[in-house]
């Protein structure tokens, strides 16, 4: 359902401006709820409690959803971005590798989970623990086919 879809989309900007658009996909999806499929219905609901700031509801619900398919990148995603708003940096990391075992290859969204378990490992400090220096083996690296190493560090201030 593309209401689904622009819902996930908005959430993932994280822009304070956006929230009267994302409020308008979360009711128009639920409309339609009716005629949605299960996951559909987990989506709309993940996205009302994000809406509504109810994080702990919006992680049950990404995790819930994990569960039930552990290829869902996008749940993942979803779960990440909690714990990254309450700074719980090492659950973060865990639980974006941990996930990353089940993704596939050439989804194009893991580039954008291997880029947060980057800002998680420059948010502690530690930039040589990145993706893109573990990209052989197992892994969110390796599943993500991450792009060739810079030769020189990149800095971000």
């Amino acid at each position: 359902m593309g209401h689904c879809l622009k819902a996930a989309l908005i959430v993932s900007a994280t822009e304070k401006p956006l929230e009267t658009m994302l409020r308008d996909a979360v009711e128009a999806g639920e409309r339609h709820a009716a005629g949605a499929t299960d996951r559909e219905r987990r989506h709309l609901a993940a996205a009302r409690a994000w809406l509504e700031r109810d994080y702990a509801r919006a992680e049950e619900i990404g995790r819930r959803a994990v569960t039930l398919n552990p290829t869902d990148a996008w749940a993942s995603h979803a779960v990440a971005h909690v714990m990254e708003m309450n700074a719980r940096l090492g659950e973060g990391i865990a639980w974006l590798e941990e996930g990353s075992r089940y993704w596939a290859p050439y989804n194009g969204f893991v580039y954008h989970n291997c880029w947060h378990l980057a800002l998680y490992h420059l948010d502690r400090g530690d930039a040589p623990r990145t993706p893109a220096r573990r990209r052989s083996g197992s892994g969110a690296a390796g599943a993500a086919r991450a792009p060739p190493e810079p030769q020189e560090p990149v800095v971000l201030r």
